[in-house]
């Protein structure tokens, strides 16, 4: 029984390396448009598969009663297939699905995998029986195969969720920085330690750039709001093109990173030059998202002028902005 277990665990944690693989190298044979559209749903299908199997094998060491061999192989057998497809569908599927989506799958299906193997291992431990313990570790192979089903449809879907986190991530970094700024700003002289908690109070000129960098943060999230919108709206003739978005989401999600950054160095006294180098990186980051939006092949004319419009709105306030700093 022990061989048996031992084969079948070595066998998930293959599984697990094989998709870590593949997702970082990308399909090995990619398959043509009208085959690899049929593969999400076959991926699906695999782990409804590893659900049912991992139920199968929990009830089979329910009790002291320890099943024959024949019972346990073929139990085991089942587990092994539903991976062996699961590995094999995940591995066909071709980068042109978009890196956002294949990462999706890649982190759903490690999970279930890993509660698969963690059961394993805990039944084996358990002398092959599969006690309330080991039912609960079932349960994670449960979880992440519920979890899995709720994973957006294509690359679109999934680059429009993270963008609306990261659009959530910017507004509480400028709802801070504006709170910051706002304590800077009305700090005054005649206020006791207390009062103003040791905040020392602006000049008129550093209240200018205050002001003009808060509404350049604003400005940038107002053009990540407009990016995820019109992501929305593309329509694409199939998920095989949606790799397209990875570039755009590459650049658009380190927006909020940028935003911390600036937020940390507006401490005075103000080091000008520091936040100047940060003004260039975050200005840099909101125009290239509205510039690769704009080149993107699906995007409507109408909405290529609109880009263009916020593009030039932020580049005038970023030119304000570098001009108070020097």
């Amino acid at each position: 029984m022990d061989a048996l277990f031992e084969t079948c665990i070595c066998n998930v944690s293959s599984g697990i390396q094989q998709i870590k693989d593949s997702a970082a190298n990308g399909a090995s044979q990619p398959e043509e448009d009208a085959i690899s559209e049929t593969l999400a749903p076959k991926i699906g299908v695999a782990v409804e598969g590893c659900s049912f199997e991992a139920t199968k094998v929990s009830m089979l060491f329910s009790t002291r009663k320890l099943p024959s061999i024949e019972e346990a192989t073929g139990v085991l057998q089942g587990v092994k297939k539903i991976v062996d497809d699961m590995v094999t569908f995940f591995c066909s599927l071709s980068l042109s699905k978009g890196k956002y989506y294949r990462k999706s799958l890649e982190n759903g299906l490690v999970s279930i995998l890993d509660g698969l193997q963690k059961t394993l291992e805990a039944i084996q431990r358990n002398r092959f029986f599969c006690d309330a313990a080991e039912l609960q570790k079932t349960g994670l192979v449960w979880e992440a195969c519920d979890a899995f089903m709720k994973i957006p449809n294509d690359n679109q879907q999934v680059v429009v969720e993270l963008l609306g986190n990261e659009i959530e991530l910017m507004a509480d970094a400028v709802e801070e920085a504006e709170e910051s700024m706002n304590n800077q700003i009305y700090a005054t002289l005649e206020m006791d330690e207390d009062e103003s908690n040791g905040v020392a109070p602006l000049t008129d000129d550093e209240k200018q750039i205050v002001l003009s960098l808060l509404s350049l943060m604003k400005c940038s999230h107002l053009c990540l709001k407009k990016t995820k919108k019109l992501v929305q709206s593309l329509s694409f003739e199939n998920s095989s093109t949606q790799n397209e978005l990875d570039p755009i989401a590459d650049r658009a999600l380190t927006l909020s990173e940028r935003i911390d950054e600036l937020v940390l160095i507006l401490d005075p006294p103000f080091d000008k030059s520091s936040i100047k180098e940060q003004v260039q990186l975050l200005s840099s980051v909101v125009l290239d998202v509205l510039s690769m939006l704009a080149d993107c092949s699906l995007c409507p004319a109408n909405e290529k002028e609109k880009l263009e419009q916020f593009k030039s709105g932020l580049e005038k306030q970023k030119v304000k902005s570098i001009a108070l700093l020097c």
